[in-house]
């Protein structure tokens, strides 16, 4: 069983997986400068975006990014989750995320996702949540986001002889395996 929780939900967006034609492919291997054109035009795609991250001018761009993301996850999301996994916040506070088949995994019977009982513990079997209830867990993966100098947050992760991780790491400087 796989189980996923969850503090706030991200804006996906369909990620675009276009079928290059032989062709195109040729195209890119034998005209010269092709390639570099057609990654410009995928650039300068994404950074129209640029656009909508002003405050005031932006907001029309940013509600027509929103509609879009919402229905998308809606169209695509377990319904019991959907509520949850549309985001209460504005779109643009956080990074884009691509949909990469993480919607359509939540329709699988060996996962769970938790959004409405946050870890309380982390015990040597598993985690238990506010509500009391144990989680039973083989390994435990953290991911929380992008920042890079303080991995862990807040969270103090100690291992054997009693070494924190960052202490370890400062020292050693190399990962723990």
């Amino acid at each position: 069983m796989i189980t996923q929780f969850c503090r706030q939900a991200h804006w996906l967006a369909e990620r675009p997986n276009p079928e290059y034609s032989t062709l195109f492919k040729w195209a890119m291997k034998w005209i010269p400068l092709a390639m570099r054109i057609y990654r410009a035009k995928l650039y300068w795609q994404q950074e129209r975006d640029f656009k909508g991250f002003d405050i005031e001018t932006g907001a029309e761009i940013r509600s027509g990014w929103s509609t879009e993301a919402a229905n998308y996850i809606r169209a695509n999301a377990p319904l019991k989750y959907r509520d949850f996994l549309v985001p209460k916040t504005e779109i643009g506070c956080k990074r884009r995320v691509n949909d990469t088949g993480y919607l359509a995994s939540l329709y699988r019977d060996n996962v769970d996702l938790v959004y409405d009982d946050p870890i309380d513990e982390i015990l040597p079997t598993g985690i238990r949540t506010r509500s009391g209830k144990i989680v039973p867990a083989d390994a435990i993966v953290l991911a929380h986001g992008f920042e890079t100098q303080k991995p862990f947050g807040s969270l103090q992760i100690f291992g054997e002889r009693g070494i924190s991780i960052m202490e370890h790491v400062s020292v050693n400087q190399a990962p723990i395996f």
